[in-house]
């Protein structure tokens, strides 16, 4: 029975306990929307772009892509691209970003290296 718990506390609270690097305040400098699809290849109902963020934190910079699944009411995108220039909550991780804000609850894609953004520090993260 020991042996029982031993292994339930290793493999189900252990890794609930790491913690997550803390929140930093960051600027939204740079959106972009990228089309999924153009012409003749998209579907007859209206497909969401692929977005790409850029934020300033203290002068670096962190990049990341929000591609949605593609459903047309997906609102979570308005409310992002409305923070363009303003401070924002995030969470940078190795692969995601998250927006620690309560009304957005929003994970992106890390990328480093994304050649469509306009300033060379986004470009070159």
């Amino acid at each position: 029975m020991r042996w029982v718990l031993t292994l339930f506390f290793v493999l189900v609270l252990v890794p609930t306990m790491v913690c997550e690097p803390a929140a930093i305040s960051a600027t939204l400098v740079e959106v972009h929307a990228i089309p999924k699809c153009a012409g003749f290849d998209c579907p007859p109902w209206p497909v969401p772009d692929d977005l790409s963020f850029c934020f300033e934190a203290d002068g670096k910079f962190f990049t990341g892509v929000y591609r949605p699944w593609g459903f047309p009411w997906n609102e979570k995108r308005e409310k992002l691209l409305a923070l363009l220039g303003k401070q924002v909550l995030i969470v940078p991780t190795e692969r995601r970003i998250r927006i620690a804000i309560s009304a957005h609850n929003l994970r992106l894609k890390r990328v480093h290296n994304d050649p469509v953004f306009n300033l060379p520090t986004c470009a070159h993260d």
